[in-house]
């Protein structure tokens, strides 16, 4: 018997479909290239455009003959499985060896030249011609010729180590789509926002159309564009009269589509000179925008979050995803629930319990210590050690009193964020949920305790909890929006029905006049013109409050969308449909803050409200000589109110109006409906009792305030407590 021996041979034409079955398209395939790169420890990457190739080219490691051959020519090669971490202490992004099998699909034609770090003047060269390779059957018995010659030219960044990939005879057209979608496989890559280490990694990409750079670049960016809250903040100059130790801080908190809200805060004992900070919150419990997945989005979050602080622009490595400097971890897991920074009248029951945990944010806390030393040396404090300064390892600041300074305005602007997060959250528990229905905040707070305990449990448990977490929490989102819409559309209905009743009333009364005026008009008899032209001028101001004409023009976009409208604003278009059906009474606004912000809510929304409050103020100033109706608002112990008060109010007395408010009330006919609406934009309807015209007053919870609003800005002052001081009453 004879007996024979054969090795496995790879036919070309199944590994090229194996490429693409496992890749799928080009833009992964691209992206296959990049992955490698940063696999070798490169810095940046130029991908550049062509007629008709690509150019891939990196300042990593490079390759040497005995790497190229055994890694790079040999499909399926494991040698990344063995590397657990990188020279620059990276996770290797592949595993398998096969994503350069896809580059066969980019183009027909594929050239290489690559230069290792150990031998910057030697490169390597290759050229593959891949119809060549699937005209031979087997890609094994392809020959690749590599020449080893003297470097020629550098890499990306000038670079005199790197590799550099020409892909040509392009089979795509890459457009401002491909792009995008390039960048969504890559942008985990990049560190967010800036970084001056060597663990950097940027991509630079060449294209003819500027718009598809644009694309990409736009894509590349909105990982950090994701957030559902921001938060921006600076200590303030000093300003003459400021007592030594009192700095004032200015705090920018954004919920995501909502108007600013500004909140000034100061510190006690405060040696600082400067600083400013951005900190970013992250909700990674629903579908993200711009297509970035919630598990890329969270693995990037692990990766690079935290609260940086960078010195000069230079990043202090101590700071990041692993240190709890803030001490939000800590209060986070012994579920503190109230702040030890902010004052008494900012507290709520549970405030911290929205707490954000490190892998939750991203921040910049930028510091100048070169700076301190100089003012600290002006103001002779180098000797008590009371300034910012970094320790000789270059690697964290001194923990002084300064430093605890620092971390103290920076923690109370986290604070303040929580709390307001937890008004927010209540506030669309009892109004029926706009922002987030009530069973969608246990999601939340449930997938938050689930990623916290990701280390405690095998992988495969976590992975299975959270999937379960995110089908109950889109289902919960689906039908709380169907229940919210139908809701909101139910209440704007009932809003439109009561002022369209007014308006039916309006003209019941006036038909005498009219039906006069028409019985003149058959008989010949004199009519004045001016009397006639006013009363019909009424009737059309009238037909065209009915038909929901705003004095204020406002696209369908804007008119629908939910956001903290100026109150002042509001009330000049709701009085405009007003007057319309009371031209004798006048609309005070004196007294109306410019600025004053109302809750979220839409533009019909309030104005709808504001009518039928504006329209039970008219009936109540039926009988008076000069008929006005003054609206007044501002602040108290962190709420804000506007109180419409006809001619001639009184106010012995004042009590919340619920549901239940019977709808034939003396001067309150539209108190019950008002009142509902009221709390589905988070406000409570007050009435004004006793004898004579009473008043309404809607309040909401309101400590921030809205940018430029001096008057509400002063109301809120505080005297912080505890690690954080107040200015003096004598300031």
């Amino acid at each position: 018997m004879t007996a024979h021996r054969f090795a496995f041979s790879a036919d070309a034409a199944l590994l090229r479909e194996l490429g693409e079955r496992l890749v799928g398209q080009p833009h992964i395939a691209l992206a296959e290239l990049v992955k490698n790169a940063y696999d070798a420890d490169a810095g940046r990457v130029a991908v550049a455009f062509g007629p008709d190739e690509i150019v891939v080219s990196d300042d990593g490691d490079g390759m040497t003959a005995r790497e190229f051959g055994g890694f790079w020519m040999r499909i399926g090669s494991p040698h990344k499985q063995s590397i657990e971490r990188t020279r620059l202490d990276r996770a290797p992004t592949g595993s398998k060896g096969i994503g350069r099998l896809a580059v066969q699909f980019l183009g027909t034609r594929l050239s290489i030249r690559t230069t290792s770090r150990e031998t910057p003047d030697v490169q390597l060269r290759a050229e593959i011609e891949w119809s060549s390779a699937a005209r031979s059957g087997t890609l094994t018995d392809t020959a690749v010729e590599v020449r080893e010659e003297a470097r020629q030219g550098t890499y990306a960044g000038d670079c005199t180590h790197g590799t550099e990939i020409v892909v040509s005879g392009l089979n795509q057209d890459w457009d401002e789509d491909a792009l995008a979608a390039l960048a969504q496989r890559i942008w985990q890559l990049q560190t967010p926002f800036r970084r001056e280490d060597d663990a950097g990694f940027k991509v630079d990409l060449t294209h003819a159309r500027r718009s598809a750079v644009e694309a990409f670049e736009t894509q590349m960016r909105r990982n950090l564009d994701i957030w559902s809250a921001r938060l921006r903040g600076r200590l303030l100059p000093r300003r003459s009269g400021d007592p030594a130790g009192f700095r004032r801080a200015r705090l920018l908190l954004e919920f995501a589509g909502e108007d600013p809200i500004r909140h000034d805060y100061t510190m006690e004992n405060c040696d600082l000179d400067a600083v400013d900070f951005e900190i970013r919150v992250f909700s990674l419990h629903r579908k993200q925008r711009y297509g970035i997945g919630v598990e890329d989005a969270r693995r990037y979050l692990r990766e690079h979050g935290g609260v940086h602080i960078y010195d000069a622009g230079f990043h202090l490595p101590y700071y990041g995803p692993d240190a709890d400097w803030l001490r939000m971890e800590i209060d986070h897991s012994h579920r503190l629930a109230r702040s030890e920074l902010l004052p008494a009248e900012l507290q709520v029951d549970r405030g911290l319990n929205n707490l954000p945990t490190l892998s939750r944010v991203y921040g910049v806390v930028n510091v100048d210590t070169s700076r301190e030393w100089v003012v600290a040396r002006n103001e002779r404090r180098l000797r008590s050690d009371r300034y910012l300064q970094i320790q000789a390892s270059r690697d964290r600041l001194v923990d002084n009193a300064t430093y605890r300074s620092l971390r103290d305005i920076v923690r109370y602007a986290v604070d303040f964020y929580a709390v307001q997060q937890t008004m927010r959250t209540a506030q669309s528990v009892l109004s029926g949920g706009h922002d987030r229905p009530p069973r969608k905040v246990g999601f939340d707070r449930i997938g938050e305790i689930l990623d916290a305990a990701r280390d405690e449990m095998p992988a495969g448990v976590h992975r299975a909890l959270s999937r379960q977490i995110r089908r109950a929490a889109a289902a919960s989102d689906a039908e709380a929006a169907r229940a919210a819409a139908e809701a909101e559309r139910l209440g704007s209905l009932a809003l439109t029905g009561l002022a369209a009743l007014a308006r039916e009333r309006w003209v019941d009364e006036h038909r005498g006049e009219l039906e006069t005026l028409a019985e003149r008009l058959r008989s010949s008899a004199s009519v004045d013109p001016t009397e006639a032209a006013d009363l019909l001028e009424r009737l059309l101001d009238a037909s065209g409050s009915a038909s929901g004409r705003s004095t204020v023009p406002e696209s369908a976009t804007s008119a629908t969308r939910r956001t903290r409208r100026r109150l002042v604003s509001v009330l000049k278009e709701a009085s405009a449909r007003t007057v319309a059906l009371h031209p004798e009474v006048r609309f005070d606004y004196a007294a109306v803050g410019e600025d004053l912000r109302l809750p979220a809510g839409t533009a019909e929304e309030w104005s709808g409200l504001f009518h039928v409050l504006m329209l039970d103020a008219c009936e109540e100033v039926g009988g008076s000589d000069r008929p006005t109706v003054a609206i007044r608002s501002g602040t108290e112990h962190g709420r804000a109110y506007v109180s419409i008060l006809p001619s001639g109010y009184r106010t012995p007395g004042r009590r919340t109006v619920t549901d239940g408010v019977a709808t034939g009330e003396a001067g309150v006919p539209h108190a019950g409906v008002a009142a509902i609406a009221a709390r589905r934009l988070c406000c409570e309807l007050a009435r004004e009792t006793g004898s004579g015209p009473g008043g309404t007053t809607l309040t909401w919870n309101d400590t921030g305030v809205a940018v430029g609003d001096r008057d509400r800005r002063d109301a809120v002052a505080h005297r912080p407590t505890s690690r954080a001081g107040a200015m003096p009453a004598s300031s």
